[in-house]
């Protein structure tokens, strides 16, 4: 059975530590190398410098719930261009400000391109516990709720953002059904890439709890 927190909304103020053996620390590196990556460059494109530095974060609202998602801008780029990997990534979610973080540079296509860039590090999650997951739980038919959720948006990654194969589920209160949201956008519409950190790690830890991970390097 999933976490009756996973029903709930998530709670600010927390500070999240992924270490190596984490279920979700292979998915969440990626992300934030990626993150990192792309937005360091753009600002070289359009100013010739970054602003970043290694103990630089990055505040992403989450379009769901009322909480923000501060995430490392410098540390996990630096360690892998360094051919390292971190011990530790430190994520805060923290609640939403009456006034949200504004980029210079932010807009609309800009945004769809770095989602685009960091959408798969969820695919790649998902693929690495699936067979685990169908070990433990069974048919897909029989999964928890929150599990069945995350194949529907693996499902709406792997097409375009759109959830072309929905069955009846919900993570934290938000929920999707085949009458309301068969072949609909909903990567980047409804759901941030605030969103889908946020899921990962909620991921990582109903895994941990089945005993799925595979073996990771720290």
């Amino acid at each position: 059975m999933s976490d009756p927190l996973l029903s709930q909304p998530p709670e600010p103020r927390i500070h999240r530590l992924i270490r190596g053996v984490d279920p979700a620390f292979n998915a969440i590196e990626t992300a934030l190398v990626t993150f990192s990556a792309v937005s360091i460059a753009s600002y070289y494109v359009l100013e010739g410098k970054s602003p970043i530095s290694e103990g630089d974060y990055c505040t992403l609202e989450t379009s769901l719930f009322p909480v923000e998602v501060r995430i490392p801008l410098g540390g996990p780029l630096h360690a892998a261009l360094a051919g390292k990997r971190p011990d530790q990534i430190d994520i805060d979610i923290v609640g939403r400000s009456d006034h949200p973080p504004q980029y210079p540079h932010e807009t609309d296509g800009f945004k769809n391109a770095l989602m685009n860039a960091v959408c798969p590090a969820f695919v790649l999650i998902y693929a690495e516990h699936e067979t685990r997951l169908k070990d433990v739980l069974g048919r897909r038919n029989t999964w928890p709720s929150f599990f069945e959720f995350c194949a529907n948006i693996r499902n709406a990654l792997s097409h375009g953002g759109a959830a072309s194969k929905v069955q009846s589920c919900q993570w934290r209160g938000y929920s999707v059904a085949p009458d309301t949201h068969r072949d609909k956008m909903v990567i980047g519409s409804e759901i941030s890439l605030a969103d889908l950190i946020l899921l990962m790690l909620d991921f990582g830890d109903e895994v941990a709890k089945l005993g799925a991970s595979p073996e990771t390097s720290p």
